[in-house]
């Protein structure tokens, strides 16, 4: 112990523990013992800091809590990873290594990964002149969209467009009058104002009207 300067600490000759004018200095390992009523506490902007140029940083600055990396990529190693309210009683997103990443609202799974792609719970909802793209990432071939006045499906890539279907029928937005049907192995129907006016048949076409 020396006067208005440090107490240091040994063990087996080597300095373990240095006072310093900001604090402490430790050499070696910290360890807690006795339970969980022993704690590292920290106030406010208090910092534990890693790293020769404090790299790593973790602090709660007084509204939220912060970890802070400066230097390369922080990693979170771990086999399970799960996401939780403040509560523990509702999961927010669950990482499981050689198996599925899932995302959550209000605790119900919107979406979780497969080995084939991607499930999905509930509803998509794209903004105004945004595409639904498939085929090329950078120049999608089939695109569905809608801008702002029309909706589109549009195939500018490769080959047809095809739909297949053992029924097809073409309805007005609300549902409740027929525009065109089709039918594997029979009629193609033709509708005006939600009646039948053209039907093709076995032997020809039938018309209703002039």
């Amino acid at each position: 112990c020396v006067a208005n300067a440090a107490v240091e600490l040994y063990y087996n000759n080597n300095k373990k523990a240095e006072t310093t004018n900001g604090g402490i200095q430790v050499t070696g390992s910290v360890a807690c013992s006795g339970g969980s009523s022993n704690n590292l506490s920290l106030p406010d902007n208090g910092k534990v800091k890693v790293g020769t140029g404090d790299d790593l940083q973790i602090y709660h600055n007084g509204t939220h809590s912060v970890i802070q990396n400066d230097t390369g990529t922080l990693f979170s190693l771990a086999d399970n990873v799960s996401f939780k309210n403040n509560a523990n009683s509702e999961t927010l997103a669950t990482f499981t290594a050689n198996s599925s990443v899932e995302l959550y609202f209000d605790n119900s799974k919107k979406l979780e990964t497969h080995t084939n792609g991607v499930h999905m719970s509930g509803s998509i909802y794209v903004p105004d002149s945004e595409i639904i793209g498939f085929g090329d990432t950078s120049n999608p071939d089939l695109r569905i969209f809608h801008n702002g006045n029309h909706s589109f499906i549009e195939d500018s890539g490769t080959g047809n467009l095809f739909v297949k279907t053992s029924k097809f029928a073409v309805e007005n937005a609300a549902g409740n009058e027929s525009l065109l049907s089709a039918t594997q192995d029979g009629s193609v129907e033709l509708y005006h104002n939600g009646t039948k006016r053209f039907e093709t048949t076995n032997s020809g076409v039938d018309v209703t009207g002039t």
